[in-house]
């Protein structure tokens, strides 16, 4: 009888060392972390305009509707805006070639001259939620006045 109760207790503790060494593995690495997802680049309001420009040349007014600020979307519609894109001529901007400069109240300016015309057309900017985005309230989409 006595044998009988060592080899049952024996059993019982083989037992538990097999179950500890199964919930709690030695030697075993940590599950490697997810990956982070990486920063969006915040874009600079020459990149904006460069973006919003090459939009309007594509005809994929969503997107250039979608760099707006949001001032601007609220006084018009996206059907609004592009039946001015649609309506409006597209200038021959040299979007390359624009220039950043301080606005007021915090925006900044870009200054996107014309090819082979004195003229620029001037994209004034706002900072929303920490990217940049393009004011339009009057004028053309070409031509966008704050």
């Amino acid at each position: 009888m006595r044998t009988w109760l060592c080899l049952f207790l024996l059993l019982v503790a083989i037992a538990a060392v097999v179950l500890v060494v199964l919930k709690f593995p030695a030697n075993t690495p940590p599950p490697p972390a997810p990956p982070q997802p990486k920063p969006k680049p915040v874009a600079s309001p020459r990149e904006v305009v460069q973006s919003y420009l090459k939009a309007l040349e594509k005809q994929d007014y969503r997107a250039a509707y979608g760099l707006l600020s949001a001032e601007s979307r609220t006084q018009r519609s996206y059907d609004e805006f592009a039946a001015l894109c649609q309506k409006a001529g597209a200038p021959s901007l040299d979007a390359a070639a624009g220039v950043e400069q301080p606005g007021k109240a915090g925006r900044m300016v870009v200054l996107v001259p014309m090819v082979e015309d004195p003229a620029a057309a001037s994209f004034n900017l706002t900072r929303e939620e920490g990217e940049w985005r393009i004011v339009f309230t009057t004028g053309s989409p070409w031509f966008p006045y704050p």
